[in-house]
């Protein structure tokens, strides 16, 4: 292909290439989500979509992400810079691919998450680098799913992986794939995702290298310090428009899922000034003995996801972002934990986290201000025992939904991943003929939002009918403390797990842990609601009446909630009774 002649001079970006490269690779990128979803063997990768894609310049900057999954947008950078620094620049090699799952040693989340990197080169020099992180169903350690609330260190939430040649300059190492199939209990289903992965993270490297050949290596490398300085600058005039002041907030998770008592606190202090802005959570909890504890770059992730929808919602990640942005995360606490403190249930606090770090940033921008969300609908692993003896049992990996919080202009979202996921729910269709289940109930939970004039999101509710004894390990929050309303909005409903719900032998179970089911149990789980923004009773009383009639809310809570009455007989408004409710104070 002819390459692309720039009208500036070397280490000048001509900004046509740049808005083409950024085209370009933002293709690129959904070319590599739809290519690893269709290649993929669990339901995990091709139904709920757990993965991420990024390009970095040869020094590991991101340039430029995409929006399918932000929770791993900053790990990238640490991830690469740790391969350098392994190997140095002499010791990386065309047709490497490199892959780790070390939350310390390789920044990903948790030891689930496979990160592939694979070297790009044109004419033998190293020009960057195509990434890909992708969680699997299970990556063994103690439990099936391998995370667990009950995890007391690093250790017991899987094989360890440090960063590893699985191709050193294009020669396989059987080895490696020898020792990852004996640590694994599924492993057809972990080879195929990772194999998966591996091309695709081959195609990404591929299609970079044709764009090095394209618009030739000055004009790249230029174009890519530009999209880098676009960024900071938006960032900083973005900054500027802020009052400076100082603003704290803090909130808490019910427990580390060990300690079961112990709420865990989460303190953020946001300072402005100027053109910068400082977040410091020195004021967090210590190391947590529970695998609540995050590593920093799935802090930075809060920080930025957070920043960036409340200052320029428009703005893509990447390292230019970095440069007005300070972080102080004191060594030894949940949020910089010290090796081998768990980490494999940071997901319950990055959205604990993020609602502080939202709450605390309102004050810069009221305007923008949104009400706490649902949070993790509690990520969940099913083990299903072998129909017979001889044969294998089945893993099921699902991701579950809450809502978002109200905010100034509209309801919060119902039944959805929230904030840096951007992940979907397996289909009921799917799950009924993959594994030996019946789905009883796949729906909204009525009056779960927290009322106010915009409410939050609805969590949704599934039921399962559980055809085979199963072992279901479930990590959730927000069943002690709920998401909070902004504004006078109420907050949302808390979450639930029920071991056969209307039966007799009934029984509430604690949000996260691990639960053996025999054949014939039903389990029923509820997300937690999302908090509403302003006061109830400025509610449009013809949006009440729809939520009641759609069965958002129940007729009961319309009055009670919105000071709303309705005619039973038609759920029409009475505007006199509303009128005189909405007028008398309680």
């Amino acid at each position: 292909m002819t390459q692309i002649q720039t009208q500036f001079t070397t280490g000048s970006a001509d900004l046509v290439v740049v808005e083409m490269l950024r085209s370009n690779l933002d293709a690129l990128m959904e070319e590599m989500l739809h290519l690893l979803v269709r290649s993929a063997y669990s339901t995990l990768m091709r139904e709920s979509r757990d993965c991420s894609f990024l390009i970095t310049d040869e020094r590991g900057r991101v340039v430029t992400s995409n929006a399918a999954n932000f929770v791993h947008a900053t790990a990238y950078r640490p991830l690469v810079q740790s391969v350098l620094e392994k190997w140095g620049r002499e010791g990386i090699h065309e047709g490497d691919v490199i892959i780790a799952n070390h939350p310390y040693l390789a920044s990903v989340p948790h030891t689930p998450d496979l990160a592939v990197v694979v070297p790009v080169f044109a004419d033998d020099e190293l020009v960057a680098f195509s990434c890909t992180i992708a969680h699997k169903p299970d990556f063994g350690g103690a439990v099936p799913g391998s995370n667990t609330s009950k995890s007391t260190e690093l250790y017991q939430e899987g094989f360890l992986l440090p960063l590893t040649k699985l191709y050193d300059a294009g020669a396989y190492r059987q080895e490696l794939e020898d020792i990852l199939v004996v640590n694994v209990r599924h492993p057809d289903l972990v080879l195929g995702d990772t194999r998966a992965q591996i091309g695709t993270t081959r195609v990404g490297a591929e299609r970079v290298a044709q764009l090095v050949k394209r618009y030739g290596l000055p004009s790249m490398r230029a174009a890519f310090d530009e999209l880098i300085r676009q960024c900071e600058r938006r960032i900083r005039a973005a900054l500027a428009s802020w009052p400076d002041g100082t603003f704290e907030a803090e909130g808490y998770t019910d427990n580390d899922g060990v300690r079961l008592e112990t709420p865990v606190k989460f303190h953020v202090k946001v300072t402005k000034q100027g053109e910068s802005i400082h977040f410091d959570l020195s004021g967090s909890d210590d190391q947590t003995l529970g695998p609540v504890n995050m590593r920093p770059p799935w802090v930075e992730v809060c920080v930025y996801y957070t920043l960036l929808s409340m200052l320029d919602p428009d703005l893509r990640f990447n390292d230019g972002v970095r440069e007005s942005v300070r972080l102080t995360l004191r060594e030894g606490s949940v949020v910089n934990p010290r090796i081998p403190g768990p980490v494999g249930a940071g997901i319950v606090s990055s959205y604990r986290l993020m609602d502080v770090m939202l709450d605390a940033l309102s004050h810069f921008a009221p305007e923008r201000a949104v009400a706490q969300s649902g949070g993790s609908g509690g990520p969940t692993a099913i083990t299903w025992e072998p129909a017979s003896a001889g044969e294998r049992s089945l893993l099921q990996y699902e991701i579950f939904g809450t809502g978002l919080g109200g905010h100034s202009s509209a309801d919060g979202a119902s039944g959805v991943v929230v904030h840096t996921a951007n992940l979907t729910s397996t289909p009921i269709e799917i799950l009924e003929n993959t594994f030996p289940l019946r789905v009883k109930r796949f729906e909204f939970v009525k009056d779960s939002a927290g009322a106010g004039e915009f409410r939050g999101g609805l969590c949704y509710r599934r039921e399962y009918e559980l055809l085979r004894g199963a072992t279901i390990n479930r990590r959730a929050d927000r069943t002690r403390f709920p998401s909070s309303g902004v504004l006078g909005g109420r907050p949302g409903q808390l979450g639930r797990l029920v071991r056969n719900p209307g039966m007799p032998n009934e029984e509430i179970l604690p949000g996260a842990g691990l639960y053996q089911m025999p054949a014939g149990s039903t389990i029923r789980f509820e997300g937690s609601g999302a908090g509403g923004f302003g006061d109830p009773l400025k509610r449009d009383p013809d949006a009440v009446a729809h939520d009641v009639r759609v069965g958002y809310v129940s007729i009961e809570a319309a009055e009670l909630e919105y000071g709303v009455v309705l005619v039973p007989a038609t759920l029409d408004v009475d505007i006199e009774a509303t009128k005189a409710r909405r007028g008398r104070e309680d």
